[in-house]
């Protein structure tokens, strides 16, 4: 038995299930990384939480996936088996649900020889395809992030908190309301007595060979009751709750960096990641101020100072949290590995490892 529940043979099922695709191209070598102790028990867990079809689509992975399988695992067992203690029962199901939105359906999309291939001539479905693909890849380097900083020994007490952020004027002498906006927080992190925000991006920087930073990602906040979310628009709101007392300390964001080569067919999905060069841009548009917000006294109201006391704090360190990062990633690998009890059962394992 792996746990009070789930039995070897239960386990095992995805295996026998991917046979065909294990003898494809020779990944035979592949399971005895996998068949240890560790990865089973969180086979085990997923398999009772998710069902047979998560397992499978963890095991294999998916075209366009920015985070290599390895590590993939090694996170999952991380938080879903080592770390599952330490999180509240909230936090716990929140993480569940982003490893469903990291893995959907993808036992069925991989019937295909490649996953975004999948219905080339059907624009409705192909879009489809590439939106599930795109929130995939962002769950998963949010949760390679929240492994991350817990590797750090980090106080992660949340994450996809809603937090409602609002913005004054000032008239006269009064301070007035004028606007309010909810700010869903990747990662709350406790630092002592303050909180640390924490923002993760995984996003393509190129399409058809040209940047998009800029114009899809990074778009102007114009208008103050616009409902179009843009980064720069996060960004501003996540100022605001940061404030102008060590505002460095209070948030921080972290955008992933894949190796990923775009082609014809996968433009959207791949793209490559973001260079050095791009970050330059980036930080220099998001540290811009909404027009409307400089042509009034909103930075009087909202922070206490003018505008250009403002941009004197936050044109310093601030900005350089928004950074290429890579995690702790290849600490997540080891958690997969159980040196001391790699086979559970050896006459099983070999009785499976005969099937191929």
């Amino acid at each position: 038995m792996i746990n009070d529940k789930v039995s070897v043979a239960t386990v095992f099922k995805p295996f026998v299930t991917l046979k065909p695709w294990f003898k494809e191209k020779d990944r035979t070598k592949i399971l005895k990384s996998i068949l240890n102790i560790r990865f089973l028990r969180m086979a085990a867990i997923t398999s009772s939480r998710k069902g047979l079809d998560t397992i499978i689509g963890i095991i294999k992975g998916y075209t366009g996936q920015r985070i290599p399988q390895l590590v993939v695992w090694g996170m999952l067992y991380y938080l879903l088996v080592d770390q599952k203690d330490f999180f509240t029962e909230e936090v716990n199901r929140k993480i569940w649900l982003k490893v469903g939105t990291a893995f959907f359906d993808v036992s069925s999309f991989n019937k295909a020889p490649k996953l975004c291939a999948i219905d080339p001539k059907n624009e409705k479905s192909t879009g489809q395809l590439i939106s599930r693909l795109s929130q995939a890849n962002g769950a998963l380097f949010h949760l390679s992030q929240i492994a991350s900083l817990r590797l750090q020994d980090e106080n992660v007490i949340d994450i996809e908190r809603t937090v409602p952020v609002e913005i004054h004027k000032m008239r006269g002498t009064n301070k007035n309301k004028v606007g309010g906006w909810d700010r869903d927080i990747d990662i709350v992190v406790q630092d002592g007595a303050n909180k640390l925000f924490v923002e993760t991006k995984s996003l393509s920087a190129r399409k058809d060979g040209e940047p998009i930073w800029q114009k899809y990602y990074f778009s102007e906040w114009v208008k103050r009751d616009s409902e179009k979310t843009s980064l720069m628009r996060q960004f501003m709101l996540d100022r605001v709750l940061a404030g102008t007392t060590k505002p460095a300390d209070k948030i921080r964001w972290y955008f992933d960096t894949f190796k990923n080569k775009a082609t014809a067919k996968c433009n959207e999905t791949s793209g490559g990641f973001y260079q050095d060069s791009d970050m330059k841009k980036a930080r220099t548009v998001m540290a811009k101020l909404p027009p409307w917000f400089e042509k009034y006294r909103h930075a009087d109201g909202t922070f206490g100072m003018t505008v250009s006391d403002y941009k004197k704090i936050y044109s310093g360190n601030v900005m350089n949290k928004i950074v290429l990062n890579e995690g702790f990633l290849d600490k997540a690998f080891d958690y997969m590995i159980d040196d001391e009890h790699t086979w559970i059962n050896k006459e099983e394992v070999d009785a499976i490892l005969a099937q191929f």
